[in-house]
């Protein structure tokens, strides 16, 4: 029996659910283990990461459930970057297109914003047909995660990244699914990996669907997600990852070929992490000894078995998802036995035993015994058996990792060879300089890390260097004893990988791997591409005006723009969008008048300040509204309805349908008399909601060119559209006969939904909305007495929309009873 004194202390912290300690806490023996708290604690299990400090706590036998440095996978962003920088460092070394280069091809390319936005608009650009998923750089549990419906709505902050869409998954009955792996990592040099034999199979609640992009449901396979799916009876279902491995034979795949590629897709993602992870420890003073990391990997398999991975999850959830007769139960007992066998695995519970062995090496060798020893159900996966394959991937293995690669394998292995990357050598009279061109850092090692760098440069390997070292100090005296023996290998071969890791060295290609002739990375070359101009003329009203923008843009924007100019007279001045760090930027030639916009930002803002150098320039105050010609005139002014702009859901859609059902169409805005006389129009376009677009058929039901070109849309990112004006009306003048103020149905006073007098205030109050004065700012005291005292010339009326169809055919049956219009 252990008695109060050797008690040792469990801290549990972290934002979480109680559920994320229940399992932890059932592991541990429980008559050795008492309640502590951040200052006063044996073993630390922390929901999310602890502050640098908890790591400065790590003495001999104590344990904490993170690794310093593991935002290099659980950052989404990070995760990218990490699996980038060896795929292109195995690229240099051996071709793009050499085995081992072809085997890092397992995570879709990423955008990180805001630094990557111009190249997703270039690869959007050059490929059409490619889809993309918008993410959160560092959220869990699906939060904001959303299939991309059009480009340029891809928002430009930096906390977002975009990734290629994986559109081809493998199905289950229909259904897209992704794989959830644990791994667990137990020691970071020599670096230790397992994986646990079981796991989950995370179902989306609806059947994929691409032509339905906007349901989470069919796309997105987080429970959490899913569980709000009221369409679905059973919205989260926990499926074994035994269970999977058995549809997948029935359908007859070769399971076995698909988790030896998982296995080799988990592996070299940690590989890739490990220096990451390995200098975050040395900068907190961390005991890694003490660190271990649970991590849960997502990983998509392809309707080619293929597999890829979509992220690394920091303290996956311990939590059940599933109800019990959706297999909650076996969701429970098997979240159960991977704490469990964690526990286990890392020695916990045991008291602190030093491994046997006369020498370091052997030391090794025994602790990784004893610790596979204790695996359960996990699998040790690094080192491998085949842990020469791995090798490579390594900027360098450090010594402790040989050891053990040696010890896996059976036999000593071939230690790698290096060559300079990059990097110059300035040699003086009685020292050595290292330009690195990458960094552009000058480095200046003492003589003898000079000495082990010219060696390694010149093909010895680390091992021999340091054997020249040592025989060096042995005829200098008596033979180094093990342990200082041990502490010189150690320190040359972490030299050499200090400089590998930074950049200096490259392994050097071995007779097992094949050297591509071509080093070009075909999938960055959108990244780089060249970034040119061109000129479109664009007309608003009677202005027009030049815009300069990138070539990739033109189709777009050009086809955004309702009217183009032919030709470009007159001093107006000239547009120019330009690629900025954060999204575009707009300019003229004498400063930035905005910047940071995305690409669905770009053309409503370029409308908006071509307006407004339309109004500087006429020098005149421009009122929002939409003109509507009741009569036509050869000569002198027509008739005219004005109606004000409506709320956000109507906007100028009753003005358009009373255009269309008059005849003469419409003009939007008005240039603000001087005096009572007639007014001229702006011919502007009008605005029509993307909600009211399915109003405006039924309303117009015999109008086949509804959309094209009688509509025109500034891309999905804009919840509206234009409506063309009628160009003949720009050099025509009008009598307003009647204003008419479009409310909603349910902010009237509850009558009958018919036009009723409205006060001045409210129409003043429409027609600002888009109002603009002279210099193109806001109108002034004197525009609004100006407006006011025209506007109550002449009888205003609010009219409440339910119907839009319904509403037209009213104000028309109005308009004919006072002889404004003729049937």
């Amino acid at each position: 029996m252990v008695g109060k004194q050797s008690a040792r202390r469990m801290w549990l912290g972290g934002k979480r659910e109680p559920e994320q300690d229940r399992f932890f806490k059932e592991a541990l023996t429980a008559n050795r283990w008492t309640s502590g708290d951040e200052q006063n604690w044996d073993t630390c299990w922390y929901t999310g990461m602890p502050k640098p400090s908890a790591f400065e706590k790590l003495t001999d036998g104590k344990t904490i459930n993170h690794i310093p440095g593991n935002n290099a996978l659980t950052i989404k962003s990070r995760l990218y970057q990490t699996l980038s920088a060896t795929r292109q460092r195995i690229a240099e070394q051996e071709g793009a297109d050499s085995p081992n280069a072809r085997r890092m091809r397992f995570f879709p390319e990423t955008y990180i914003m805001p630094g990557d936005y111009h190249a997703l608009i270039r690869d959007a650009h050059a490929h059409p047909e490619r889809r993309y998923i918008r993410k959160p750089k560092n959220a869990a549990r699906g939060k904001d995660i959303a299939v991309v419906q059009d480009i340029a709505t891809v928002p430009v902050g930096d906390r977002w990244l975009v990734q290629r869409y994986l559109d081809n998954p493998h199905t289950i009955d229909g259904h897209k699914y992704v794989l959830r792996l644990y791994v667990l990592i137990t020691s970071v040099v020599p670096l230790r990996v397992y994986l646990f034999r079981e796991g989950s199979t995370k179902l989306a609640s609806d059947v994929f669907d691409l032509n339905d992009l906007a349901n989470p449901y069919a796309h997105l396979t987080n429970p959490d997600i899913n569980a709000t799916n009221q369409n679905s009876t059973t919205p989260v279902v926990f499926l074994s990852l035994a269970t999977y491995r058995k549809w997948l034979k029935e359908q007859g795949h070769d399971d076995d070929a698909l988790f030896e590629r998982l296995r080799d897709l988990v592996t070299l993602t940690v590989i890739s992490a490990r220096e990451a992870m390995l200098e975050r420890t040395r900068s907190v003073k961390a005991d890694t000894s003490g660190c271990y990391e649970l991590l849960g990997l997502d990983c998509l398999v392809d309707a080619n078995l293929n597999p890829w991975i979509l992220e690394c999850n920091l303290s996956p959830s311990l939590e059940v998802c599933a109800a019990p007769k959706d297999g909650g139960d076996v969701e429970e007992n098997m979240k159960r036995r991977l704490v469990a066998d964690m526990v286990n695995l890392v020695g916990i519970n045991q008291p602190s035993r030093t491994p046997s062995g006369k020498t370091p090496e052997q030391r090794l060798i025994s602790a990784s015994e004893q610790e596979a020893a204790r695996a359960g159900d996990y699998q040790r996966i690094y080192p491998p058996a085949d842990v020469e394959r791995y090798l490579p991937y390594f900027p360098l293995p450090r010594a402790e990792d040989m050891i053990l690669a040696d010890w896996a394998a059976g036999r000593r292995l071939d230690r790698p060879i290096l060559r300079a990357h990059r990097t110059a050598e300035i040699i003086g009279s009685d020292s050595l300089a290292l330009y690195a061109e990458d960094s552009g850092t000058l480095y200046t090692p003492n003589p003898a890390a000079g000495w082990i760098w010219l060696k390694a440069t010149d093909g010895s390997d680390p091992d021999n260097i340091t054997d020249e070292l040592l025989a060096a100090r042995g005829n200098a005296g008596a033979p180094l004893a093990p342990e200082a023996a041990w502490e010189q290998r150690r320190d040359t071969w972490n030299l050499l990988a200090d400089w590998a890791a930074s950049g200096l060295l490259r392994q050097v290609a071995t007779a097992h791997t094949t050297v591509s002739s071509s080093h070009h990375d075909s999938e960055k070359s959108t990244r780089t591409s060249a970034r040119k101009s061109v000129d479109i003329g664009v007309r608003i009203g009677a202005f027009t005006s030049i815009i300069t923008v990138p070539q990739l843009l033109a189709s777009r924007i050009e086809g955004s723009f309702l009217q183009l100019a032919e030709t470009v007279t007159g001093d107006h001045a000239a547009l120019r969008v330009v690629e900025s760090r954060v999204g575009y930027a707009v300019t003229t030639d004498q400063s930035v008048l905005t910047s940071g916009l995305t690409l669905g930002e770009l053309v409503p803002v370029l409308y908006r300040l071509l307006l407004r150098d339309m109004v500087a320039t006429a020098d005149r105050t421009c009122i929002g509204g939409t003109l509507v010609p009741l009569q036509a005139r050869a000569a002198g002014p027509s008739s005219a309805l004005l109606v004000a702009d409506g709320p956000e859901s109507i906007q100028d859609t009753l003005a358009v349908t009373m255009g269309r059902l008059i005849g003469y169409g419409h003009s939007g805005g008005f240039w603000l008399p001087d005096d009572a006389s007639p007014i001229s129009p702006a011919g502007l376009a009008a605005r029509i909601p993307e909600s009211a677009r399915d109003d405006l058929r039924r309303a117009l039901p015999l109008d086949r060119d509804i959309v094209s070109p009688f509509l025109h849309t500034w891309g999905a990112s804009n919840p509206f559209r234009l409506a063309l004006p009628n160009d003949s009306l720009k050099t025509q003048q009008f009598d307003v006969v009647a204003v008419v103020r479009p409310v909603m149905a349910q902010d009237s006073d509850g009558s009958a939904a018919e036009l009723r007098p409205t006060a001045v205030q409210h129409v003043v109050a429409a027609c600002l909305q888009s109002s603009l004065g002279r210099q193109g700012r806001s109108p002034d005291t004197s525009d609004m007495t100006a407006l006011a005292d025209w506007l109550e010339e002449r009888p205003m009326f609010d009219l409440p929309v339910q119907e839009l169809g319904d509403t037209a055919t009213r104000l028309f049956q109005w308009l004919q009873d006072r002889r404004a219009v003729t049937a």
